[in-house]
């Protein structure tokens, strides 16, 4: 079996870190691994799909692993697409790693044991398509894409700025707000089919999810689970913009069945969605415009390497 660590340099401010996570590598797994340094979004996509091709016409099995946060996470992914028999792994460096909330926050520190990660068997996982994308953890329509993109390169520039870094995530709430007190990005009319039903109409978010958390602590899809073969909707109803931030706690930390007029939830298989207006979409964080967007649930189709005896819990017991 082949290794390939797939590493975001972002996810180490001390390149020396970086350097001896490569170095830890080579000791524990030695010639059977490489390692490879992603120099920008979606990088690593043709060099996973080049290096797994070049395996398997040797007939070696690959573990893939993702050292980072979500995003490379999001990237290995679909680098593995038609190799069915490759192993993807999370090795939690990154500012976020919110899927590996799904095994339980006490579990996390064990996914940086490499060593116990080569040797550890794989959990069948659901993944989805979004568009042409595949994602793993969620995706949302409407308020938290654009969110994302109207504070996108603001965050950039003060990413370059010594200490002003930490104001980003402030700033991410910053712009949530803006994107609520603007009617039209607030409110978007869609045409949507969920499963053969009509659900279209005014919305303000809606929130797909493939594993509860998102957004560091956030838990706004607390139904879904990564192995259950069904995608959950959360839809944030037309209300008005002080009603939407008053609102938004409940939605971030799970409770939005507190407000059944405000909130619906709805599981499904299958989602398409159209709008007049471009269609604001993040997946797995990854935010960009579209017109129309297909979404459908892949149950088991990835094998996620996690340590024996630890699978997917529910958020009521990550909670308790």
């Amino acid at each position: 079996m082949r290794h390939l660590f797939i590493i975001n340099p972002k996810s180490f401010p001390d390149k020396r870190e970086m350097n001896a996570f490569m170095q830890s590598v080579a000791e524990l797994i030695g010639d059977d691994a490489q390692s490879i340094v992603s120099l920008y979004p979606r990088y690593a996509v043709s060099k996973v799909h080049a290096y797994i091709r070049e395996m398997s016409q040797q007939a070696e099995r690959v573990r893939v692993y993702a050292v980072g946060g979500d995003g490379i996470l999001f990237d290995c992914l679909n680098g593995i697409l038609r190799y069915p028999q490759t192993e993807l792994a999370s090795v939690p460096y990154g500012n976020a790693n919110d899927f590996l909330r799904a095994f339980g926050c006490e579990h996390v520190p064990l996914f940086r044991d490499i060593k116990l990660l080569s040797e550890s068997p794989s959990v069948p996982t659901d993944v989805f398509n979004c568009g042409a994308n595949i994602a793993m953890t969620n995706a949302a329509i409407g308020l938290e894409g654009s969110s994302i993109l109207v504070t996108e390169n603001m965050a950039k520039k003060l990413s370059r700025i010594p200490f002003l870094h930490k104001l980003i995530p402030a700033l991410y709430i910053l712009g949530a707000v803006a994107v609520i007190l603007n009617n039209k990005l607030r409110l978007q009319h869609y045409q949507i089919t969920l499963d053969g039903v009509d659900y279209s109409g005014e919305y303000i978010d809606i929130n797909i999810g493939n594993c509860f958390g998102n957004g560091g602590k956030n838990a706004s899809n607390p139904y879904a689970m990564p192995n259950d073969g069904w995608l959950d909707a959360i839809f944030i109803k037309n209300m008005s913009a002080l009603k939407s931030i008053m609102r938004i706690s409940a939605f971030t930390s799970g409770n939005f069945d507190k407000y059944p007029d405000n909130f619906e939830h709805v599981r499904f298989k299958k989602m398409y969605v159209t709008s007049d207006e471009p269609i604001r979409i993040c997946a797995d964080g990854e935010a960009f415009y579209t017109s129309e967007v297909n979404v459908e649930i892949h149950p088991k189709a990835v094998n996620i390497i996690a340590p024996e005896g630890i699978t997917y819990r529910p958020f009521k017991e990550y909670k308790g």
